[in-house]
């Protein structure tokens, strides 16, 4: 991660280490130290990378954040033995890898290994394949839930709609008394539809913790990866722009050879684009959690219903009774219709 970025309370110690506080991946802060010494030189008053020792010719040490990059102020004796005050960009070559201070190799190794953003984008496009994979898997899941309870439940309410015309008929049952085993088949109805619908929502439940796995392992680690990338990328825009002179001949080389602004606008792009699944998927897991309790409100409907429908069916005593019991049990059949579900698995 770029140093000043993911850093906090840097500072310079007096046998020269650089100390300060860095974020890791899962965002806690540790105390890490880096000696610069073992990186930087003097070369005749200006720093030099891939130097050493540059405190055994130097004074008035100092860090000073400027520009939103932490720069490291010094004087410098040169060859005549006169002071020149000077400054470097740490950024150029200090990186926070998941709260350890460490050197950036990419601005000190030939140009062949530097960054390149091919593997950014395969990683990204893997990420989002994933996402895409994910949500239709999810989608596919719940509908396929969904019309199974719908079958079971308007198969139930179908079973009532058909017993209520049986006894609007009349015929052997104008003068029953006795409805406890009409009452019994209503209430096994109710509980197989009552179980399909647990089942739904379970799938509900499982989906958005789905969601929320992959958003706090694989997206998270893609994340991480772009920002590390870019911060890279964005070390060696500036060390090519405003240390070359401190740098050697292959960075030289590398301002010629590699267009770094270029490189610097594709990650961000891609970064940007990986941005945009979290909002989404956090939205989509939202929408489901808003289902999942319009769900569970339909589900206590569908309770009350048995209920209140088997308990006063079995207790009817007269036709009439049982025919009002069963027209009370069928108004709420319009809220289990497929047509209805299909409007509320909709995300």
């Amino acid at each position: 991660m770029h140093f000043t970025k993911s850093s906090r309370s840097a500072s310079v110690t007096s046998d020269f280490l650089l100390t300060a506080e860095c974020r890791n991946i899962g965002g806690e802060w540790k105390r890490s130290f880096l000696q610069l010494d073992a990186v930087l030189g003097n070369a005749d008053g200006s720093f030099e990378v891939e130097g050493r020792d540059f405190s055994k010719s130097a004074k008035d040490v100092f860090l000073k954040e400027e520009g939103g990059s932490t720069i490291l102020h010094a004087s410098l004796r040169k060859k005549d033995r006169t002071w020149e005050e000077t400054s470097f960009n740490l950024d150029v070559i200090v990186a926070n890898r998941n709260g350890i201070l460490c050197v950036d190799k990419s601005m000190i190794q030939p140009p062949g290994e530097l960054v390149t953003c091919d593997a950014l984008e395969r990683l990204v496009g893997d990420c989002t394949e994933t996402a895409n994979d994910l949500k239709k898997q999810i989608h596919n899941q719940l509908e396929k839930e969904a019309k199974t309870a719908s079958q079971s439940i308007n198969t139930a309410f179908r079973s009532i709609q058909q017993m209520q015309e049986v006894l609007s008929d009349g015929g052997a049952y104008t003068y029953k008394q006795d409805f406890r085993p009409e009452a019994a088949h209503l209430g096994f109805l109710f509980s197989d539809a009552t179980g399909q619908w647990s089942q739904l929502e379970d799938a509900m439940g499982t989906a958005s913790q789905r969601i929320e796995d992959f958003q706090r392992t694989k997206l998270q680690s893609v994340s991480a990866e772009v920002e590390a990338a870019e911060s890279k990328i964005a070390a060696e825009v500036d060390g090519t722009l405003l240390k070359q002179k401190e740098a050697k001949d292959h960075l030289q080389s590398l301002s010629e050879r590699i267009s770094q602004h270029q490189k610097d606008e594709k990650c961000q792009r891609l970064r940007e684009e990986l941005a945009s699944l979290p909002d989404e998927l956090s939205g989509l897991e939202k929408r489901i959690h808003e289902k999942k309790c319009k769900m569970t409100e339909y589900s206590q409907v569908l309770s009350e219903a048995e209920t209140s429908g088997v308990t006063a069916f079995q207790y009817s005593q007269t036709l009439a009774e049982g025919r009002e019991i069963l027209e009370e049990v069928l108004r709420v059949r319009k809220d289990f219709d497929l047509d209805n579900l299909d409007i509320l698995l909709q995300f």
